[in-house]
């Protein structure tokens, strides 16, 4: 199950959904995530939260630990706390990014927030030929 606030541009779901799954209900609303994970849209969110799975379009919208803003984790003895989906206080330390990459040592995440951008109006490609490498390095 998946909540998406428009305003905030902010989504809550489970993180067991695999990344082409979350992708694809985001673009129906028309939003993106922005994460595209090096091992691939199969991975779960949850996996990729476990590893800090990089992300290929990490110049535009950031790695894993800066699109995740909070959510409900629960350590390894079962207690459950809540990461709050706001931005954190400059001081005591940051739960959410210890949380992330630990390999579900410290905890998971049982219910995760990420940021979400609106899906761009168009897409430009470009595509460069040559004959030979010779003719990449002239002027």
């Amino acid at each position: 199950m998946m909540h998406l606030h428009k305003i905030s541009q902010i989504v809550t779901l489970d993180p067991e959904i695999r990344i082409i799954d979350y992708e694809r209900q985001l673009n129906g609303e028309g939003f993106t995530s922005g994460y595209r994970p090096v091992t691939g849209l199969q991975t779960s969110l949850a996996s990729c939260l476990a590893e800090r799975t990089g992300n290929l379009f990490f110049l535009k919208y950031g790695g894993i630990e800066e699109l995740c803003v909070g959510g409900t984790v629960t350590t390894p003895q079962g207690v459950a706390f809540h990461i709050k989906d706001y931005p954190c206080a400059a001081t005591g330390p940051d739960l959410r990014r210890a949380v992330i990459g630990s390999r579900q040592l410290l905890g998971r995440f049982r219910e995760v927030s990420l940021k979400v951008f609106p899906l761009p109006e168009t897409l430009a490609w470009g595509l460069a030929l040559f004959d030979t490498p010779i003719t990449l390095l002239r002027d």
